[in-house]
């Protein structure tokens, strides 16, 4: 009702085959309240969220087929990503794709058809092979060949982009980017410590790692020192951090408690003793900072009467803790003072600014690098001349694009129902909802199922899934395309979806 007094007149959904129908109902209530028309923007194949309830039929929902009158079509089919002689080649694997039984992609050349605007491979037609220097599948015969082919393919691709650049390519961030696209968390892990050994960095996304990244270990860091003022360990440790990057040995610590224990086991007083030799030096550092002469003891103070956060800024602000986590790198600094910016954004939103005290917010902090909680970094887009090597998985890309893409794990079955997993479908008939569910209640040794479960539906269902998760995974490559097969696998599987003699 508030709105409608500012004269709304449009309702812009994007990513609207990702909604669901509870979403989609109240998005039209909202749409019929406020008098106004609805802009719906969407692709049905790049629906891949069937776990949280979207369906690849959301436009079916707001019944634009029914009422032509009232709705308006358009198909935007004119790529600026991909190589359009890439996109041919991707064209002819999603048509296949159709013409399978249940048909595998809703995909019709006439109209679904990827038109490209880029020519980014043309200088490679003087090859004999130079198809095979953009879409390459690389054959394996066992298990244990997978990561170190997947090896020789990134570095084949780094030297590619290496010979581009000295021959004068004017290569965007992007276009230097290599993305190693997976479906599982263990898949980008694995495939990150096996690259590390190799020397091969590789940046993953396994669920959001911003409470174990570098800028919140120092500031758990710093929060511990401000909790613990008087205590030797925790000062030593904050000056070992970035905030000071001191280089004072641990053998220092240990020779000034032999110092002042006198062949006994220290006191509290020899503790206080040591404690007050680093408060000293973190006093002296400070002094020397441009524009402060502020003491230890004056900081902790201040805790007791400006708020938290206010007196935190300030400690940032002065010794500014990325130039010393990375002296000679402008583009790591940046991300860690972006990321130092998101944490004390997460801070005000998650916790009580008002009665927010050091001590809860050393707990808060405590708590999410402990269990892990979910939270994205922040990165720098990568506009140097350093090629990024990233591993994430296909949902996590979606919307992303990469100049190189290798999909290493393609033999896994697409149409395979895992025991231990929760299934549901849905069927409507004649204006009822069928929901049938089949559980695996570990506990109780059994599976639970009521009449309306469907496992043939489910195998369907999932396996065109599958390929939807597979076309986002392909069409985020903007020059080349890889993925790695495993030789005689005859089941439904990626690699027997994707087309090599195309």
């Amino acid at each position: 009702r508030e709105m409608r007094k500012d004269s709304c007149q449009f309702l812009f959904v994007d990513e609207f085959q990702d909604t669901d129908d509870v979403q989609i109902d109240i998005l039209l209530k909202i749409a019929s309240a406020l008098n106004c028309r609805m802009f719906l923007v969407g692709d049905i194949k790049q629906c891949i969220y069937r776990f949280r309830g979207a369906e690849e039929k959301a436009f079916d929902r707001v019944g634009a087929e029914k009422c032509p009158d009232e709705w308006l079509q358009f198909s935007l089919r004119r790529n600026y990503r991909t190589d359009c002689k890439l996109l041919d080649l991707f064209d002819k694997s999603f048509v296949r794709w159709n013409s399978y039984g249940n048909a595998l992609l809703e995909y019709h050349e006439r109209t679904d058809r990827l038109l490209g605007t880029k020519d980014y491979n043309g200088y490679l037609e003087k090859y004999k092979d130079f198809k095979d220097k953009f879409y390459r599948c690389l054959s394996i015969r066992s298990e244990q060949e997978r990561i170190p082919v997947m090896i020789e393919e990134i570095r084949r691709i780094q030297r590619r982009i290496q010979y581009e650049m000295r021959q004068g390519h004017a290569l965007s961030g992007k276009e230097k980017s290599l993305a190693i696209l997976v479906r599982e968390n263990w898949q980008a892990e694995l495939i990150r410590v096996e690259c590390a050994k190799q020397n091969i960095t590789v940046e993953t996304n396994t669920g959001g790692d911003l409470y174990t990244s570098q800028p919140a270990m120092d500031m758990l860091t710093l929060v511990n020192a401000l909790v613990h003022f008087d205590e030797a360990d925790y000062l030593y440790a904050l000056l070992r951090s970035n905030f000071f990057s001191l280089d004072f040995p641990k053998s220092n610590l240990y020779h000034i408690r032999n110092r002042i224990r006198d062949g006994e086991w220290r006191s509290q007083a020899n503790e206080k003793e040591m404690a007050d030799c680093l408060i000293e030096k973190i006093s002296i550092l400070l002094s020397r900072l441009p524009g402060h002469d502020t003491k230890w003891e004056y900081l902790i103070q201040r805790l007791r009467i400006d708020p938290v956060l206010q007196v935190m800024r300030e400690i940032y602000s002065a010794l500014e803790p990325w130039k010393k986590y990375a002296p000679d790198d402008l583009r790591k600094q940046h991300e860690y003072q972006l990321n130092v910016d998101l944490l004390f954004e997460q801070i005000i939103n998650s916790c009580n600014i008002d009665r927010l005290t050091v001590n809860t917010l050393r707990e808060h902090l405590l708590s999410c690098a402990l269990s892990h909680a979910s939270v994205e970094r922040r990165r720098v887009s990568q506009e140097s001349d350093e090629i990024s090597i990233q591993c994430v998985t296909v949902h996590k890309a979606k919307g992303l694009e990469y100049g190189h893409v290798i999909l290493p794990y393609c033999s896994f079955r697409i149409d395979a129902i895992k025991a231990s997993q929760l299934y549901v479908n849905v069927e409507r008939s004649e204006g009822e909802v069928r929901i049938g569910y089949s559980i695996n209640m570990k506990s109780m040794g059994k599976t639970l199922q009521n009449n309306y479960y469907n496992q043939n539906l489910e195998v369907i269902e999932k396996s065109r899934e599958e390929a939807r998760i597979l076309y986002v995974a392909m069409t985020r490559a903007i020059r080349s395309f890889s993925w790695i097969e495993l030789q005689d696998r005859k089941k439904l599987c990626w690699q027997n979806l994707i087309g090599k003699d195309v």
